[in-house]
């Protein structure tokens, strides 16, 4: 997690928690609000917090200091430093896990997704990611080509994930959609698909890892040509529909690992 200790530090002004993607994740989790939930990945805790708002207690993990340091004390919150390949949590101590926008920092995906796994025990995991070709097929990679070229190449199909934990689970997986509304509280790659001109805003880059991986001089040419489309009226003239779209198919998704079904236990004989 050394790329946020290195562009975390305002993280928490710009990515808060929107109350959709927690419902989404609250829906897909369907456990009892008395629940305990592993958020793995956490950064700042938004998502923890927002869970633990409505009664879940939340295990909050989380490898990097800075984003840690910005987490603001929940009474049912736990914030713990590790590392997702490496919980140190006992097996079967929480009732189902959420990732949300982590995944594609896990250094070795599979281990991490088999700790999970093992921490959880028969409980959900719920996965909110997205497309990689979708969101290198966005405008804003006309801007920053190594958007597209980075996610559409280093990032991981939904298909691959769903796949890989139908394989460790043995369990039903599903890809829900999730189409970006245009006042997303969360500030992530693709959440200002509508407001062309948030990109602008060196805090709103800071918070997107996809900029602080990309050569600082394609970033200031980026911004010099998205700048200049947008005082000549060029941008709308191409996506000025977007400004009044009330949703946008980003290919963000949930991928939801169901909970095990428990098996019934059999009945002892009588007389």
């Amino acid at each position: 997690m050394q790329l946020y200790d290195a562009i975390g530090r305002n993280y928490a002004k710009t990515r808060l928690a929107d109350t959709r993607i927690v419902s989404g994740l609250v829906e897909s989790l369907h456990l009892s609000h008395s629940s305990t939930i592993l958020d793995v990945g956490a950064g700042t805790g938004k998502y923890s917090r927002a869970l633990a708002d409505l009664g879940f207690t939340v295990l909050s993990i989380e490898p990097s200091e800075i984003m840690r340091g910005q987490s603001l004390s929940h009474p049912r919150v736990t914030t713990i430093a590790a590392h997702a390949e490496d919980i140190p949590l006992p097996s079967d101590s929480a009732d189902g896990a959420i990732i949300v926008l982590a995944l594609h920092h896990f250094p070795d995906r599979k281990k991490a997704l088999t700790e999970i796994l093992r921490v959880i025990g028969s409980g959900p995991l719920v996965i909110f990611s997205f497309l990689p070709h979708a969101l290198g097929k966005f405008w804003l990679a006309e801007y920053f080509p190594k958007l597209g070229r980075e996610i559409g190449s280093s990032f991981s199909q939904l298909e691959d994930v769903a796949e890989e934990v139908r394989g460790l689970t043995g369990r039903a997986v599903r890809k829900i959609p999730f189409l970006l509304p245009r006042d997303l509280k969360d500030r992530f790659a693709a959440a200002g698909w509508a407001e062309p001109e948030s990109y602008l805003s060196s805090e709103v880059r800071d918070g997107i890892s996809s900029f602080a991986l990309m050569d600082p001089e394609e970033v200031s040419e980026g911004i010099y040509r998205l700048s200049a489309d947008l005082a000549s009226g060029a941008w709308d003239s191409r996506n000025g529909s977007l400004r009044v779209q009330e949703r946008f198919d980003a290919g963000y998704h949930f991928i939801v690992a169901e909970a095990e079904a428990l098996q019934p236990t059999a009945l002892s004989g009588r007389g």
